[in-house]
């Protein structure tokens, strides 16, 4: 059991797998990242997981979700996925999903953290 300030090196070249093991053990990552005009403005239906960022977008500014889910492309890549604040009318009823390529681009900090009783949580 890992207590106390950890967080996860973004950098690092297992970052992702680092935040699939904290989502698989029931634990949320919470990111900081640049979200920019593609990321406020995204459709899923047409769109897909969201893979690129514009960190030059002057429109763009820092934002902080979580992950909490996670899935694996054919060819075996990461999709993770995640609570927004922005409504349900937002993306999946309110869930994004984003490519390994828009993490290790967009990304800026990400902290391991249980969750316990969260009121967002869907019944079961």
């Amino acid at each position: 059991i890992v207590t106390g300030a950890y967080r996860i090196d973004d950098t690092a070249p297992n970052a992702v797998s680092q935040i699939v093991t904290c989502i698989a053990a029931g634990i949320s990552v919470g990111i900081g990242f640049f979200c920019d005009t593609a990321f406020m403005n995204w459709n899923f239906t047409s769109d897909g997981p969201i893979d690129t960022v514009n960190t030059m977008d002057s429109q763009g500014g820092g934002h902080w979700v979580s992950f909490d889910a996670y899935d694996t492309t054919s060819s075996g890549a990461y999709v993770l996925g995640g609570p927004n604040s922005w409504g349900t009318a937002w993306g999946i009823r309110g869930r994004f999903e984003v490519t390994e390529n828009w993490f290790r681009r967009a990304v800026s900090d990400s902290i391991p953290f249980a969750q316990l009783n969260s009121p967002l949580q869907e019944a079961a």
